[in-house]
C-alpha cells in the first residue's frame, strides 16, 4: 500500500488590477498558462476567469482615473452613485487646476449640493469613511486643510527635478526625444493702452479695447531641433478670412470660446503630435519604437496621461506635479513670452507700414493675417532658448553646439533676454514717424503690452450644472464649434489673382530690390530664388492646363465618335426591317395590279379598239 501523499492547500492569492493586466497581456503575447501559474501563485481557475472578464477589466481601468490608483485596487466594484462620483472628481480636478485648495469638509459639502442638484433621493451618508474611499479611488493623497489658493510650491519642484532626472535615466532619454507644450492666449489685435490714448481713441464713439483672442498651443522638444506645427484655435469654424486659401501654416480648430478643451488637445496628440514626432525620428535615423515624452501641466483642459498614449506605446505623456508650471516647466521660462514678443512686433511693423490710424489697422488686420505672423514669430524662437528653458527642471541637459555652459544662471539670462526682447520693440518703434501715437511708448508701456495676456483663460470655466451634465449627459452637450463665419468687413473679400497680374508685380519687386540701397547682394539673390520659383510653378501649372484640355478634347472627341458608332448601329440594325418591309410592299402591289387586269377582260378590249382607232 503506497503511503498517502499530504496536498498542501494553496494560500488564496487575491490580484490587484496591475496583476490581472499582466497575465492579460502575457497570454495575449503567448506566455503558457503553467508559467503564469507558477509566477503569481494561482490556479488554473483563476487563469482561466481572467481571461474571461478580459472586456470587462480593460473597459473599468479605462474609464477609471488615476490609473495609477486604480491599478492596486482589487476589484471591479464602482461607487454606490457612480455619476454623483464622477462629478465630485471633476469638480476637484477643475478647482485644483484653479490653483484652489479643498480640504476634506469642502468635498463633503460640495457632494452633498451635487446630490441635490441631481435629484438622488437614496440615502447617502458623507462620513469620513465615505471621504476616505473617494480619496482611495481617486489618488487624492492629502487635501489642504486651509481654503487659500496654493501657490508655486517650490519644494514639489525641487523632488520632481530628481523624480524627472530618474525617468531620464530609466527610458535612456535624449533632448530631442523629450517634448513640452503649453496653450497660451493671444489678443491678436491688441494694440499698447498708450497709442490709443495718444490717438485719442478711447473716448471715440463705439472705442472698445481690442480683445479679441486665440488660443495658441506651442510645442517642441529639449533640443531645440523639433518644433511641432502650432495649434491655433479660435472662435469660428469657417473664418471668412481663410476663404481661398490652400494651405494653412498651423492646425486650426473651432471653440465656441476659443478655449482649449480635451476633445482638442486629444485630436491634436493623435493627429499633430504622434505623426510629427515619428517622422522627426526618422529624420534622426532612430528606430521607430525609441521613447519618446511629453511633459504637460495639470490644465483641465488636457486628457488623463493614460489617454495620451501611442498606438505602440512608445510615445507618452506625463504631468507635472500641481503648482510648479510657474517654476519649472520649460514653455514658461521665457519660451512663451519671448514667441509673443516676435509677434507683437510684427504686429507693430506691419502696422508702421500701413498709413492708416489704429482703428482702421485693426479693421484690416485679419485672423488670416495673424495665423502667420504667429508662425514667423514661432519660427523666429532661437533653438537655444528653447534649451535653455529647461534648464530649471534639467539642470545638466546638453545638446551638441548648443551645450550651455555648466555654471550659468538661469535667472540671469531670464533677465538678459527680457530686456533684450523690450529693446527689440523698442527700436521698432524708433521707426514710427512723429505723428503716429507709437512713437511715444517707452519700456514701461511695451512690457505692459507684452504682459497683457498673462492672466487669461485658455481653457472653459464650468459651472456646477456644466459639469453635471458632461457626465450625465454627454452626447446632448452644446457643439464645439460655430457655423457662423466671422463677422470681419465685407470689404476684405478679394478676387482670385490671376498668373498674369502675379507675375507683372513679382517682376516689379525684383526691380524695386535691385535699385534699392536698402537691400544688400544677399536679399537681391532671395528675391531672384522666389522669382525664379514664382516662373517653375507658373510652367508647370500652365503644362498641367495643357494635359487638362488635352483630356477634355480626347474625352469630347471619343464621346462623339461612340454616338456615332451607337446611331450606325442603330441605323444597321433598323435598314434589314425598312428593306424587308419595302419589298413586301412592292409585291403587294404587284399582286394587286395583276388581280385587277385578271377580273376586268372587256375592259382591257375596248381599251385595245380605242387606241387602234386613234
Amino acid at each position: 500500500m503506497s503511503p498517502k501523499v499530504d496536498k498542501q492547500k494553496r494560500r488564496r492569492n487575491t490580484l490587484k488590477l496591475s496583476d490581472k493586466l499582466e497575465i492579460i497581456k502575457k497570454l495575449e503575447s503567448g506566455v503558457s498558462v503553467s508559467v503564469l501559474m507558477e509566477t503569481y501563485d494561482i490556479g488554473k481557475s483563476t487563469i482561466y476567469d481572467i481571461k474571461k472578464a478580459k472586456n470587462k477589466i480593460l473597459q473599468f481601468t479605462a474609464s477609471s482615473e488615476p490609473y495609477n490608483k486604480i491599478a492596486e485596487r482589487k476589484s471591479l466594484h464602482k461607487p454606490k452613485f457612480e455619476n454623483l462620483d464622477k462629478v465630485l472628481h471633476e469638480w476637484f480636478l477643475i478647482k485644483r487646476s484653479e490653483g484652489m485648495a479643498i480640504s476634506g469638509p469642502m468635498l463633503i459639502t460640495k457632494a452633498k449640493s451635487f446630490k441635490e442638484q441631481m435629484n438622488i433621493d437614496s440615502e447617502c451618508n458623507f462620513s469620513s469613511g465615505w471621504l476616505r474611499n473617494f480619496k482611495m479611488r481617486h489618488g487624492i493623497r492629502q487635501l489642504n486643510v486651509v481654503g487659500e489658493r496654493q501657490s508655486a510650491d517650490i519644494h514639489a519642484a525641487a523632488d520632481y527635478s530628481a523624480t524627472f532626472e530618474k525617468i531620464v535615466i530609466d527610458y535612456d532619454l535624449t533632448p530631442d526625444q523629450i517634448y513640452n507644450a503649453d496653450e497660451t492666449g493671444v489678443f491678436w489685435k491688441c494694440l499698447p493702452t498708450k497709442t490709443l490714448a495718444g490717438n485719442q481713441e478711447r473716448n471715440a464713439k463705439g472705442f472698445k479695447m481690442n480683445k479679441e483672442r486665440l488660443t495658441v498651443l506651442t510645442c517642441a522638444n529639449a533640443s531645440g531641433q523639433h518644433k511641432i506645427k502650432l495649434l491655433v484655435i479660435g472662435k469660428y469654424k469657417r473664418p471668412r478670412a481663410f476663404k481661398g486659401v490652400l494651405h494653412l501654416p498651423v492646425t486650426y480648430k473651432a471653440q465656441k470660446n476659443a478655449w482649449m478643451d480635451k476633445d482638442i488637445f486629444q485630436d491634436w496628440f493623435v493627429n499633430d503630435f504622434i505623426p510629427s514626432v515619428r517622422q522627426n525620428l526618422t529624420n534622426l535615423g532612430k528606430p521607430a519604437n525609441t521613447k519618446c515624452l511629453l511633459l504637460l501641466d495639470n490644465c483641465r483642459a488636457h486628457p488623463h496621461e493614460s489617454k495620451l498614449v501611442s498606438d505602440c506605446g512608445n510615445i507618452f505623456a506625463s504631468y507635472l506635479p500641481p503648482n510648479v508650471t510657474s517654476l519649472i516647466q520649460p514653455m514658461d521660462q521665457g519660451v512663451i513670452r519671448n514667441f509673443k514678443c516676435h509677434y507683437k512686433n510684427d504686429f507693430m511693423m506691419k502696422m508702421l507700414n500701413k498709413d492708416v490710424d489704429s482703428i482702421e489697422f485693426q479693421r484690416s488686420f485679419t485672423i488670416k493675417d495673424a495665423v502667420f505672423s504667429l508662425v514667423t514669430a514661432w519660427n523666429t524662437v532661437k533653438p537655444v532658448t528653447l534649451l535653455r528653458a529647461w534648464r530649471k527642471l534639467w539642470p545638466n541637459v546638453m545638446h551638441g553646439e548648443l551645450e550651455c555652459e555648466e555654471n550659468e544662471d538661469i535667472e540671469v539670462f531670464l533677465v538678459e533676454q527680457r530686456a533684450s526682447e523690450v529693446n527689440e520693440l523698442m527700436q521698432s518703434v524708433k521707426l514710427a514717424q512723429e505723428d503716429n501715437p507709437l512713437c511715444k511708448l517707452n519700456e514701461e508701456d511695451l512690457e505692459e503690452w507684452i504682459c497683457i495676456e498673462d492672466d487669461v483663460e485658455i481653457a472653459a470655466t464650468f459651472t456646477d450644472q456644466e459639469i453635471i451634465d458632461s457626465i450625465t449627459n454627454p452626447d446632448q452637450t452644446e457643439e464645439h464649434t460655430s457655423e457662423k463665419s466671422d463677422e470681419e468687413d465685407d470689404r476684405l473679400e478679394t478676387e482670385k489673382v490671376s498668373w498674369a497680374t502675379a507675375e507683372k508685380c513679382m517682376e516689379t519687386i525684383v526691380k524695386f530690390v535691385e535699385q534699392n540701397h536698402s537691400f544688400t547682394l544677399q536679399d537681391v539673390m532671395q528675391v531672384h530664388m522666389v522669382q525664379n520659383n514664382f516662373i517653375t510653378k507658373k510652367l508647370q501649372s500652365r503644362r498641367q492646363c495643357d494635359i487638362r484640355r488635352y483630356l477634355q478634347k480626347t474625352t469630347e472627341a471619343s464621346a462623339i465618335q461612340t454616338t456615332n458608332q451607337l446611331q450606325q448601329q442603330t441605323l444597321t440594325t433598323l435598314n434589314p426591317q425598312t428593306d424587308h418591309l419595302a419589298q413586301q410592299e412592292e409585291e403587294n402591289m404587284s399582286y394587286a395590279e395583276e388581280t385587277s387586269a385578271n377580273s376586268h377582260p372587256a375592259s382591257q378590249k375596248l381599251s385595245s379598239q380605242a387606241d387602234h382607232q386613234v
